[in-house]
């Protein structure tokens, strides 16, 4: 298990180099110059180490603050109140980050006596105390670390949570061996005249009929802000399909919650922040009951469409990647749905960092109702920002040839996210951007919306 994980961009890595030196000076185990061996999945490798990682350092520069991987790991970081951010040259960090004090390093010299390098020295000890077997005692040239101290348990936070895990595992296995074998009347009895009637009366004057057809998705390589994982621009046929017009609410996640006990993720983990709080932290007033829920995972979206599904008799899940792009673009080939510029007049985005150096414009710092700004030509309600929406995709290449209705790779580590949110750059919130994560990760800008299958 490495002590550090330092994120970097890649452009940076020899700037980064003796500031790696310098913490193995002081004995830590540091990730960050990635070796892995053949065989070994590099997405898996990297997302292990960080887990892992006591502290994670995040080196922003002019090129990191636009890496979005640098970002993720920075988001990890973050969550885990482990983040130590430094600033290899003189740049804004992105948001969420920018509020963050970050150690400044831009007129470092490689000196460890520095004034501002002990600072960031002294800011990891804090978070990141060496055990007392590998403390060393400080050299002349190297400044003087926050007393390491002793553990006073057996077992680590990991071996503890990996014994939790085995439990949930077994207690699981018990329950479903339980739920198979219950008798017929019991299963009739757990589908309520409620649920039937329910079914008979679902209404959808929320959903968008989309008839499907064929359609050009991914984008040209000369689109302003393309990044090298988006889809190369080929032709995709899909069957007709229903779209939701609206972001899932809090709202109706609340009763989703309410009428099936379900804990998501979140709360399983005992975090402090969940499906019931806004993007600054606090419990969400009833004001807030239009808002598209935050801080769901993949996994917590797919319950929530099983528990649909089998409470009204029909089938609701996520969007596929190339189903959600149909959408979203409205028959559009222009980078967003508006044309080939978005402004915050029609999305909820950073306005701080417009398209393609046009004009800035206001920045929420907060999802807004789902029902905010005018749809896209088909009806579809923000699906440019707001909240990140998952997909039923796993995250993976696609080619250049045409097919019909793809639902993406087999398997994988990561699960498609689309469409931008309230803290992003207008230009992640093109109609072909792609973002990911794991199944399990949640944040305060991921939501997700439901597709109908008549």
């Amino acid at each position: 298990m490495p002590d550090i994980f330092v994120s970097y961009a890649r452009e940076d890595k020899e700037r980064v180099r003796p500031i790696v030196k310098e913490l193995e000076k002081q004995n830590w185990s540091i990730f960050w110059d990635t070796k892995i061996a053949p065989g070994d999945n590099w997405s898996n490798y990297i997302g292990h180490q960080l887990a892992e990682s006591r502290c994670v350092v995040v080196c922003w520069s002019k090129h990191s603050i636009n890496s979005k991987w640098v970002k993720k790991e920075a988001g990890e970081g973050e969550n885990r109140d482990i983040l130590i951010p430094l600033l290899l040259e003189d740049v804004d960090p992105p948001f969420p980050f920018k509020d963050i004090h970050a150690a400044d390093l831009s007129r470092w010299n490689n000196n460890a006596s520095h004034p501002a390098f002990q600072e960031f020295l002294r800011a990891i000890a804090a978070k990141c105390p060496l055990p007392l077997q590998r403390s060393v005692t400080p050299q002349s040239s190297q400044p003087a670390l926050a007393a390491s101290v002793v553990p006073k348990t057996l077992f680590s936070a990991q071996q503890i949570q990996r014994a939790g895990v085995t439990f949930i595992v077994v207690i699981a296995l018990v329950f479903a061996a339980f739920w198979f074998t219950r008798s017929d009347s019991q299963e009739r009895a757990f589908s309520s005249a409620v649920m039937v009637s329910a079914a008979k009366t679902l209404d959808l004057q929320n959903f968008v009929s989309l008839r499907g057809g064929t359609f050009t998705m991914g984008s040209p390589e000369n689109e302003v802000s393309r990044q090298s994982d988006e889809v190369p621009q080929h032709q995709v046929r899909l069957n007709a399909f229903y779209m939701r017009k609206y972001e899932v609410t809090v709202g109706e996640f609340r009763t989703f919650v309410e009428e099936s006990g379900y804990r998501t993720e979140a709360e399983k983990a005992n975090e402090s922040m969940t499906w019931r709080h806004g993007v600054l932290g606090s419990v969400r007033p009833a004001s807030e009951d239009n808002h598209p829920v935050v801080y769901v995972s993949w996994n917590d979206a797919v319950e929530y469409c099983k528990w649909l599904s089998f409470k009204t008799g029909k089938t609701f899940r996520l969007p596929t990647e190339a189903e959600w792009e149909y959408a979203c673009r409205g028959g559009s080939p222009t980078p967003f749905n508006t044309g080939y510029n978005l402004t915050t007049s029609q999305a909820n985005y950073d306005g701080n960092y417009p398209y393609n150096n046009n004009q800035k414009g206001q920045y929420k710092a907060n999802t807004v109702p789902v029902n905010s700004f005018a749809p896209n030509a088909w009806g579809l309600y923000n699906m440019h920002g707001n909240v990140w929406e998952w997909c039923s995709d796993w995250y993976g290449a696609y080619g250049s040839s045409a097919v019909t209705n793809p639902t993406g790779p087999a398997t994988g580590s990561y699960r498609v996210l689309r469409g931008g949110s309230w803290l992003s750059n207008a230009g992640d919130c093109r109609s072909a951007y792609r973002d990911w994560g794991t199944p399990d990760y949640r944040f305060s800008n991921v939501g997700f919306r439901l597709v109908f299958v008549p």
